[in-house]
């Protein structure tokens, strides 16, 4: 309840109207924006540090485009039931979509389908898996396209790299694949394999 001060404060200076309280142990927002509707991931970001600094321990779902009531209730037990799960999928992020909070959703429910399923999902991981350089690449992958949000820059700082060392992993990468890492529908399937692959390394 103490942080509801700062929720109400903090979305109020975006919104025409905020209704915040507590519900089943949770703090829960609903806003009206301002127009023009500001960078909503940003402003929820910064709420989220904002919170953190006052020792607040916490995860934050942003929900956008839910029409119904039945819409507000889905998300609600999407991010319940699946909190522990995306927060393995994105360790440290504390910030998330409903989006991400849906996929982990879809990520758990493979999970529980078993080893068939799993073997298949893990596919377009396999050429990766049988060449010499396998840990540094598949290593790579994960840290860009679940850490780094696909920033090369960002990449290398977290591996502790240098930013051409990365690129050239990514090159690899994409020779081995036969395809772009940010090539879509392609590369939908490998995202789903390499989170996947943290789930089942991190368990």
């Amino acid at each position: 309840r103490e942080g509801l001060a700062v929720v109400r404060e903090d979305l109020g200076n975006y919104c025409h109207t905020v209704v915040a309280d507590i519900y089943e142990g949770y703090t829960v927002a609903f806003m009206e924006w301002n127009e023009p509707i500001p960078d909503r991931s940003t402003i929820a970001k910064e709420l989220w540090e904002q919170l953190k600094k006052q020792g607040f321990e916490l995860t934050l779902t942003s929900c956008s485009s839910l029409i119904s009531t039945a819409d507000v209730r889905e998300a609600f037990l999407a991010h319940h039931e699946n909190r522990e799960i995306v927060c393995c999928i994105w360790p440290g992020k504390g910030c998330y979509t409903l989006q991400e909070i849906q996929f982990a959703e879809r990520c758990r429910n493979l999970l529980a389908q078993g080893e068939t399923v799993m073997e298949k999902m893990q596919k377009p991981l396999w050429i990766l898996q049988n060449v010499h350089e396998d840990k540094t690449l598949l290593q790579t992958l994960e840290v860009y396209l679940l850490d780094a949000g696909c920033s090369v820059t960002r990449c290398a700082e977290l591996l502790f790299v240098h930013k051409n060392t990365v690129k050239y992993r990514l090159g690899r990468i994409r020779e081995y694949l036969g395809y772009p890492l940010d090539k879509f529908p392609e590369a939908f399937p490998l995202y789903y394999a390499i989170a996947l692959r943290r789930l089942t390394h991190s368990s």
